[in-house]
């Protein structure tokens, strides 16, 4: 996955974030802060694995001490290609071929069918 780290196990994930742990690509499913005995927050995180050969693989584990835990930092697609000419786009385009291919089209509503379409008695 093309995602960059934001920074070795600085910011605590948020629930669906994506995170490299344990040498996979996970997805953060829970987050549940806790206080240890002497007052520290940690985190206990749920994963999901989202690699191909571990797809749909669980895991828990407690943030601040996982060694070499990273959130990854999203990234975004490229947008559309935006067109820089002047010329506004021309309404008519691609009409001649609907007007023919409609003409082509067979109804039974209340139009006469074409020679080739009608049922044969």
């Amino acid at each position: 996955m093309d995602a960059a780290p934001k920074g070795a196990g600085a910011s605590v994930p948020t629930q669906g974030e994506l995170i490299r742990a344990r040498g996979d690509v996970w997805i953060a499913t829970g987050v549940s802060p806790t206080r240890v005995g002497d007052g520290r927050e940690q985190h206990l995180v749920k994963l999901l694995s989202v690699s191909e050969d571990r797809h749909g693989e669980t895991a828990e584990l407690i943030w601040q001490v996982e060694p070499g835990a990273t959130v990854l930092e999203a990234v975004r697609l490229p947008g559309p290609a935006v067109s820089h000419s002047r010329k506004p786009p021309n309404p008519a385009f691609g009409r001649p071929f609907v007007s023919r291919a409609r003409s082509r089209i067979p109804f039974d509503k209340g139009r006469r069918l074409h020679s080739s379409c009608k049922k044969a008695p």
